[in-house]
Parts: structure tokens; C-alpha cells; sequence
């Protein structure tokens, strides 16, 4: 009898353990560019990638040159033009303010000439479509896929989180060629509160003892 009380309590830690574990759900759309990207320079919609270019020879597309996976990837260019940048970009709406988002994706550049700066970053959007405040890295491309991270928590105010790839030129280089893959916008999943997770959990060990009974 006392073993099968353990079991029931092992049983009951281990549904609270299994429910109260964070997990994150994937929150964005066309993720490996295997369908058209939104109009070039847009106003962007939830759940798409759209491209965003500046002055002189710039472009944003999508190209089967080298995909990482699949049949297309995205590609940035700023091809022999300074003080420019180029980029993509996708929102996610109804952000949790306090939760953590996180945002990832392959990239590399095409072999060839690569002297302007890459950057990637989640930003904050409040209801007006202001930014409030960004998380940024600048690490720099190589010419092999590699994946990028990015992540941080929503802060007050944010109804919406903006995630960037971008090139600029406004550092003395002015052309590259940055391929992009396999997007991932990762946000927290809705769990129960830790007292309801009890709850259940002493729920079943209950209707286990009721049928032992019986």
C-alpha cells in the first residue's frame, strides 16, 4: 500500500513538472522563404517576412542560388553604395508584456566582396507604432550558414515585437550580399498557474484512489 502511495506521488510531481515546464511557441509565418515575401518596402502584416530597402543600387528578394534548406531563401544586397542599408523585417501582435520572446535565423554572406555591416535585433512596438527600446547584435556574417539568436523581454507598453535582419554601408564599406534561412520568432506558451497544476495533479491521485476503492 505504502509503495503504491509513492507511485501516486511520483506521479503527481511529475505532472506538475512536465506542466510548469516553460516551453515557447513558434509565432511567425513563411519561415524558410518558400513563399513570396510581402510588397518591397510594405507596410508590414503579422506572419510574413517584408523587404525594406534605402538609396542607390540596394535590393531585398527572394533567390534559389543557396538555400539552406528547401527551395528559396531571402537576400539582402547593397551592391557599390554608401550610406545606405537594406533589410527585412516581420511583426508579431498581441505581445505579453514581461514574457520573453526570442528571435533566431541562418545566415551568410555569398563569398564575395562583404565590407558593410550586418545587424539583427528584436524591436518594441507600442500601440501608437512607436518603438519604445530594441535588442540588437551585430555579430558579424561568415560565408557559411550559422545561426543567429536574439531575445529579450517585452517591456511595458509593447503590443507588438518588430524582428530585423539588415545590411548598412554607413561605415566605410559599401557592398555585400547576406543570404538568409530558416526564421524562427519564438514566444512564451500559455501554461496553467502553478496552484491549478496542483490541483490537477491531487485530482488524479483522488480518482486513482476512488477506483482502488471501488
Amino acid at each position: 500500500m505504502k509503495l503504491n502511495k509513492l507511485k501516486m506521488c511520483v506521479a503527481v510531481l511529475a505532472i506538475v513538472t512536465t506542466a510548469s515546464a516553460a516551453r515557447a511557441d513558434e509565432l511567425g509565418g513563411n519561415l524558410g522563404f518558400e513563399n513570396p515575401m510581402g510588397a518591397l518596402n510594405g507596410v508590414p502584416t503579422d506572419n510574413n517576412w517584408f523587404g525594406f530597402t534605402g538609396p542607390g543600387a540596394t535590393g531585398v528578394g527572394q533567390n534559389t542560388i543557396n538555400p539552406l534548406t528547401g527551395a528559396q531563401h531571402a537576400e539582402i544586397v547593397i551592391a557599390n553604395t554608401g550610406n545606405s542599408f537594406a533589410g527585412i523585417q516581420q511583426i508579431e501582435n498581441a505581445i505579453t508584456v514581461g514574457s520573453a520572446y526570442s528571435f533566431s535565423f541562418f545566415g551568410k554572406t555569398d563569398g564575395g566582396t562583404f565590407n558593410v555591416g550586418n545587424e539583427y535585433r528584436i524591436e518594441w512596438i507600442n500601440s501608437g507604432g512607436a518603438e519604445i527600446s530594441r535588442v540588437q547584435l551585430t555579430t558579424p556574417f561568415t560565408n557559411a550558414y550559422t545561426q543567429y539568436t536574439v531575445g529579450g523581454i517585452a517591456p511595458a507598453g509593447a503590443v507588438q515585437l518588430r524582428a530585423v535582419i539588415a545590411l548598412q554601408s554607413f561605415q566605410g564599406g559599401n557592398s555585400g550580399t547576406a543570404r538568409i534561412d530558416d526564421t524562427s520568432i519564438q514566444g512564451p506558451a500559455v501554461i496553467p498557474e502553478p496552484g491549478s497544476i496542483v490541483l490537477l495533479g491531487l485530482g488524479m491521485v483522488g480518482m486513482v484512489a476512488r477506483r482502488r476503492r471501488s
